[in-house]
């Protein structure tokens, strides 16, 4: 968590200095432009607030991590290998426990756990999803400011997204792989209670 706060930290300073030296160069305000800058990140926080509420009330059968959407395919497993995702997965922090569930690490080996932990990934997924969507919102502010805080804005937004959504997809098939076989061991164990009740 530090770690990503600190990378944001950075972000927001030098899209606050880009636009300090714009402002002057283009002969704006500078606390004119420091205004915007502050309702370019309010509209961004406004967006992500917004996937993680609308997340979170849609029913839960949607996150079926066996459906298509949520299916993640070889070729992707291999683009998220080659940008090092096994290098930076563990600094992206996970915020599942203010929805009520932690991701961190897996609890138990229980089948019924396993499949809601990857309900939940699918969830942390689509939220995600919409709120790298939610960047298309910075074009709301004045155009003059569309390139000295709406596009840098944007792609922070973008990349402060992509790197959890890349995690959750390079990790969801090893957890799939583990439900799966935990579900066949259970079922199979209740199999043969049954067989020696009869």
């Amino acid at each position: 968590m530090k770690f990503y706060l600190l990378l944001l930290s950075i972000a927001v300073a030098v899209i606050l200095e880009i636009n300090g030296v714009y402002a002057v160069a283009a002969g704006f305000s500078f606390w004119n432009a420091l205004l915007w800058c502050g309702l370019a990140f309010l509209i961004l926080f406004a967006g992500n607030v917004f996937a993680v509420v609308l997340c979170r009330i849609l029913p839960k059968k949607i996150y079926n991590p066996n459906s298509k959407f949520f299916r993640t395919y070889k070729w992707e497993n291999k683009f998220y290998l080659k940008i090092g995702v096994k290098t930076w997965k563990d600094l992206i922090p996970e915020l599942g426990k203010l929805g009520g569930f932690e991701k961190k690490k897996i609890d138990n080996l229980n089948a019924d756990y396993l499949y809601k932990f990857l309900q939940e990934n699918c969830l942390a997924e689509l939220v995600h999803i919409i709120s790298m969507f939610a960047s298309l919102l910075i074009f709301f502010l004045p155009i003059r400011y569309w390139l000295s805080i709406g596009l840098p804005a944007a792609f922070m937004n973008l990349l402060f997204n992509f790197l959890p959504f890349a995690t959750q997809r390079y990790l969801r098939p090893k957890f799939l792989a583990l439900y799966q076989h935990q579900k066949r061991v259970e079922d199979s164990k209740n199999a043969e209670k049954t067989a020696e009740n009869q």
